[in-house]
């Protein structure tokens, strides 16, 4: 379960073909990978908890809550001088994604046993973890992001200097969170406890 595994990779490189123009590229891309949740059962009261002799994370069934997160980075900077002033256009993409797998059997069974008896929540554990064969939660969070900014700065030696600039941000994130619980599908009609998505898009300019 306390398995981390991180993989990590960047490069740069600058290219001046000029003394008047220079380029930078950046690229970075990282992984994560855990066996179980970083998280510690305690005991007491929300606002006071009490950490027990031997700090873990419990459940009552061996099943795999695995952790995934994937980050990938990249931004070119282009840069021109001229006598009296300065041209910089700045590219940045982002994207990271996350994935949370969570055994659900003790809230599923603490909620759906007194709801409807029928419901079994051993019979469909598995290997697999906890989704599809047994109760769960799986947590899915996808986000991306371009921007570009454009600036044009005074490089003289003068008491007075000015700025100009043009910026863009187009973001996309989509967050879902799936609670399946098989064994319910009899009462149910279906496996889904609850199903959220939720879709966002920001698009900025500024001047």
């Amino acid at each position: 379960v306390n398995t981390t595994d991180v993989d990590a990779a960047r490069a740069e490189l600058l290219w001046k073909p000029t003394n008047r123009l220079s380029m930078l590229a950046l690229a970075m891309y990282q992984r994560t990978r855990q066996g179980g949740p970083n998280a510690v059962d305690v005991n007491g009261a929300t606002t006071h908890p009490v950490m027990p002799a031997i700090e873990a994370h419990w459940e009552i069934y061996d099943t795999p809550e695995p952790q995934r997160d994937r980050f990938a980075l990249g931004s070119l900077e282009l840069v021109y001088r001229l006598p009296s002033l300065r041209v910089t256009s700045a590219t940045g993409y982002w994207a990271r994604g996350t994935v949370v797998s969570q055994d659900g059997t003790e809230e599923s069974a603490a909620s759906m046993n007194a709801l409807f008896p029928v419901y079994d929540p051993p019979a469909g554990l598995g290997p697999t973890g906890p989704s599809p064969l047994g109760p769960g939660a799986s947590e899915r969070d996808h986000t991306r992001q371009l921007s570009q900014e454009l600036r044009v700065t005074s490089t003289s030696t003068g008491p007075w200097q000015w700025l100009a600039g043009w910026f863009y941000q187009d973001l996309h994130s989509d967050w879902d969170l799936s609670v399946l619980a098989p064994q319910a599908a009899a009462a149910l009609g279906g496996p889904n406890i609850y199903v959220d998505s939720q879709p966002q898009d920001i698009l900025q300019n500024s001047e």
